[in-house]
């Protein structure tokens, strides 16, 4: 039966030095040599999933790519926009103005360009350079305002963003999707946009069957997927409350977990 395998990339896919092993590459081509369909599944723009995706042979395959934690969906070999949703302008002014009085940083990626505040801690700052991001800095980007957006990352520490959290769903109630995406960052997304969604969206699209989807994940943005996909597969490194709602728990990120997994379950 052919299965679909959806995987995140951090902390699961890549390995702590980013990279992909050549066992996870081998048993993801098997896999696709057998039929079944890999699709990567990140809260990551789409520049920067695109090369780990041909690294795992996506586009050879006719695999997808879901970026900004199911706002974007990609067929990597047609280059076919499956799904884009985006915030409402006025919505978003509306969150980017909320979000600045409460001091924290934020980041959004638009044409290239990183639109961010004056609230980033070194740290932050440091990494949107490293990796090469032209950052436009501004304390008033909600007046400026004239394109919209998939996703609003902030960054903070972890108990700084529990409050911010619940300030701002308090705030919009049901209009956003908020997740941890790691310890230091929470991702924003429209409502209905998620992970998990984007998986059973591709599923439909293939007329593959839920139970026969299989979704790798290591962290509270993954959640989503780990939960809706007939097997959700949490990494050994995965955070509490993922490893507590996953039907299976295989090796870390950096021992091959992902091949092992399916060398075991999936591959003839």
């Amino acid at each position: 039966m052919r299965k679909l395998i959806a995987l995140d990339l951090d902390g699961t896919l890549l390995n702590w030095r980013k990279k992909i092993t050549k066992r996870t590459i081998d048993a993801l081509e098997k896999a696709q040599q057998q039929g079944h369909v890999v699709m990567i599944a990140t809260g990551r723009p789409f520049e920067s999933s695109l090369k780990h995706a041909v690294t795992v042979k996506v586009d050879k395959y006719g695999g997808f790519i879901s970026n900004f934690n199911g706002g974007l969906i990609t067929n990597i070999k047609t280059n076919e926009i499956i799904l884009d949703t985006k915030f409402e302008i006025d919505l978003l002014k509306e969150i980017i103005e909320f979000i600045d009085e409460l001091g924290v940083d934020y980041s959004i990626l638009h044409d290239k360009n990183l639109y961010t505040n004056y609230h980033s801690k070194w740290l932050f700052r440091l990494y949107r350079k490293a990796i090469g991001q032209n950052v436009i800095k501004d304390d008033r980007h909600f007046d400026k305002i004239n394109f919209s957006v998939n996703k609003i990352l902030l960054n903070d520490s972890m108990k700084n963003l529990k409050v911010t959290r619940k300030l701002i769903e308090d705030k919009f109630n049901n209009k956003l999707e908020i997740s941890f995406s790691s310890p230091v960052s929470i991702e924003i997304t429209p409502a209905n946009t998620f992970k998990g969604q984007s998986v059973l969206k591709v599923a439909e699209t293939l007329g593959i069957p839920r139970e026969d989807t299989i979704a790798f994940g290591n962290y509270g943005n993954d959640i989503s997927m780990i939960t809706l996909c007939g097997t959700g597969v949490a990494m050994k490194n995965s955070s509490k409350e993922l490893l507590e709602k996953a039907d299976y728990v295989t090796d870390t990120n950096n021992r091959d977990g992902i091949a092992k997994y399916l060398e075991k379950y999936v591959l003839k």
